[in-house]
């Protein structure tokens, strides 16, 4: 059996995609990198040399994690690891190895899962932001608000995957991917089916202090979250020249209420009975799937993002 893992390790959320050609994709949720790592572990015992795919930190060109080397894997968490505090001893990953220590003697979360991922199994590869696609500009790297994580491009992936299955040539895609989030949003925009540009946005935390003749209330906070989302999602339509929306997260439906009559609005195609959250798990899973069987609609997707680099997978 051929087996595609996908993962999307977020800060405080860790996803998990399984897709089995034989069987409906499988979905999971962790509460820890451990109880991430302990899983994969019982899956690589049952399916020998699965293709895992990890959306992690600032991500990387597409490589297997084997090849990398320590300054690849700090240019990888930088800005993204956290210290994993234990009472007493030393933290042991799932494949039994002593996880990486700071300074201070606490293992670092995903620097440690990044090293016991690549000894646990040969074709694990990290996956790359919209920062490495050849589709992008060069000058849009030096713009500052370029969403900065993998799970953007995983998105996308998901995205183009289910409208090719339902034969949408790629010059008929041409608009902007909206995923609004509690507290932040971010913008991919898809031209002739290519990644082009984004944006990551975010309102000032009310945590933090703002000056005195301010107060800082829920109020203000979504006035703020409001105004930034719609000068970011008019400035990238404007300057593309694009009409069309596809908007998915948990703010989704306040979304549509709000501008469906300004703009041509679309949700995310979900598939049936597909949990909502998982889409960059999913699309981290089609780019393993991909990499496994290069006559498949998925290695389609992942050519033509420019995905691929020439890496064996066996």
């Amino acid at each position: 059996m051929s087996l595609s893992i996908g993962i999307d390790y977020g800060r405080r959320s860790w996803k998990l995609c399984l897709l089995d050609e034989a069987q409906p994709p499988e979905y999971h949720c962790f509460a820890s990198p451990a109880e991430l790592l302990a899983g994969l572990t019982r899956l690589c015992a049952l399916f020998p040399e699965p293709v895992i795919t990890l959306a992690a930190g600032n991500g990387l060109p597409l490589e297997r994690l084997d090849r990398l080397v320590s300054e690849q894997v700090d240019a990888l968490t930088t800005g993204y690891d956290e210290p994993v505090f234990s009472p007493s001893a030393p933290t042991v990953s799932a494949a039994g190895d002593a996880l990486p220590q700071t300074q201070e003697g606490a293992p670092l979360a995903l620097t440690g899962f990044v090293e016991t991922l690549r000894s646990l199994n040969l074709h694990s590869y990290v996956l790359p932001s919209l920062a490495h696609l050849p589709t992008v500009p060069a000058y849009r790297l030096l713009l500052e608000r370029l969403p900065g994580s993998p799970a953007a491009v995983c998105r996308a992936v998901t995205l183009l995957y289910r409208l090719r299955q339902r034969e949408a040539s790629w010059p008929e895609m041409r608009f902007l991917a909206l995923e609004a989030r509690s507290t932040s949003w971010q913008i991919v925009v898809v031209e002739d089916g290519y990644l082009t540009n984004g944006v990551h946005g975010t309102s000032r935390d009310l945590a933090l202090p703002l000056p005195p003749a301010t107060a800082p209330t829920e109020g203000t906070f979504e006035q703020a979250y409001w105004e930034g989302l719609l000068r970011d999602l008019a400035g990238l339509l404007a300057i593309h020249h694009l009409d069309e929306v596809v908007i998915s997260g948990r703010r989704s439906e306040t979304l549509a209420t709000r501008l469906s009559e300004v703009y041509q609005l679309y949700y995310f195609p979900y598939a049936p009975h597909e949990p909502h959250g998982f889409e960059a798990a999913l699309g981290a899973a089609l780019i393993a799937a991909g990499l496994q069987h290069p006559r498949s609609l998925a290695a389609e997707v992942v050519q033509h993002l420019q995905l691929w680099r020439s890496v064996p997978v066996f």
